[in-house]
């Protein structure tokens, strides 16, 4: 892992404008019917050689994270959220 970050940007920025769950022009509907929407994340003016990143959205909530590396391969990340208040 050391040799591959060594000599990259110590910080990458990305943006990206998550649409309403309502909009979603890329939506793919799952086995459920429910739709999806895949966001590309635009990194900071300031970073070169970002990888491209992808959020998959689902009702307007970040559900995975999608790298895509120089190499070829693909680094997904699925996101969980807790409730904080269910477990008080």
């Amino acid at each position: 892992m050391e040799s591959y970050l060594k000599g990259r940007p110590k910080t990458q920025k990305f943006t990206a404008t998550i649409p309403s769950a309502k909009s979603s022009a890329n939506a793919s509907q799952d086995k459920d019917g429910n739709e999806d929407a895949v966001v590309r994340a635009k990194p900071a003016p300031d970073v070169t050689n970002a990888p491209d990143v992808d959020l998959v959205l689902h009702e307007g909530t970040v559900r995975k994270i999608v790298i895509h590396m120089p190499d070829g391969n693909i680094l997904e990340l699925e996101c969980e959220y807790s409730d904080e208040t269910a477990e008080k």
